[in-house]
């Protein structure tokens, strides 16, 4: 987070749009996902911000992911748009092959993130500035929830309707975003501005959301440690990084008793 925080020219707005974009790629597609955020900031977006189908042109463009032969109206329409505004930008796209969508759900595909991505740029509500001072998570999950647009709505991919239909942001998704993104914005703010409260308030976050179901949790959980919430379960999951997977068992009190017996 500081690394990028001073890549960004000491921007907390670029930042949390940053990570915010890694953290909507997450696992596969988190470093493209996050170019893109880094080579389309945040303070071109905001010039764009009242004309969301620019902002979309934009992304979409800079992605690489708008097909050569357009086979409906919206594809033709924001590759016209898009290749206005790279020009306009100078802005050379991204190789198709940097994104991943083998072994993803449909909900997840980049094309679907990146289309999430439009609205939470476009409110006229700082994000940064909604973070760092809203205490409570279900508040975040609702802010971070957002509806693509309408083509978005009815498709996964390009030219590809889909009969289920795209609506908003999971609620597993959100959590993961206010995990991965919020709680360590919070901690690297309340760092910076030397001021315990932003991380004392990152914790509050983290024991406001359930615990996460992953492979480490439910390891931990057959030993018999249960994790109530997801300070929890990130407390777990650090546990095992930092002690269990680099066998640093004699530097680990657990461990070290487990030893002695």
């Amino acid at each position: 987070m500081v690394q990028i925080w001073e890549q960004s020219q000491s921007n907390w707005e670029e930042t949390t749009w940053q990570i915010l974009a890694r953290s909507l790629g997450s696992p596969l597609n988190a470093e493209p996902l996050e170019w893109l955020a880094r080579t389309v900031p945040l303070h071109l977006l905001h010039k764009h911000r009242n004309q969301p189908f620019q902002v979309e042109s934009l992304l979409f463009g800079y992605s690489g992911l708008i097909p050569a032969n357009p086979q409906d109206a919206y594809t033709l329409q924001i590759q016209k748009e898009a290749d206005f505004l790279l020009k306009k930008y100078e802005l050379q796209p991204l190789p198709t092959q940097v994104w991943k969508f083998l072994r993803l759900r449909p909900a997840s595909f980049p094309t679907v993130r990146i289309a999430q991505l439009v609205p939470l740029v476009t409110q006229p509500l700082s994000l940064f500035s909604f973070f760092i001072h809203e205490e409570a998570a279900t508040a975040i999950i609702k802010k971070l929830q957002v509806s693509p647009s309408e083509y978005w709505q009815q498709h996964y991919t390009f030219h590809k309707p889909t009969e289920h239909g795209v609506t908003q942001l999971g609620q597993e998704t959100a959590h993961r975003v206010l995990i991965n993104a919020v709680v360590p914005l919070l901690v690297a703010y309340g760092h910076h501005k030397d001021e315990a409260r932003y991380t004392d308030r990152a914790i509050e976050l983290l024991e406001q959301l359930p615990a996460e179901q992953h492979a480490i949790t439910k390891t931990w959980k057959s030993y018999g440690l249960k994790c109530q919430n997801a300070a929890d379960s990130q407390g777990a999951l650090e546990w095992m990084q930092t002690y269990c997977q680099p066998r640093k068992c004699l530097s680990c009190s657990v461990g070290l008793g487990l030893l002695k017996r």
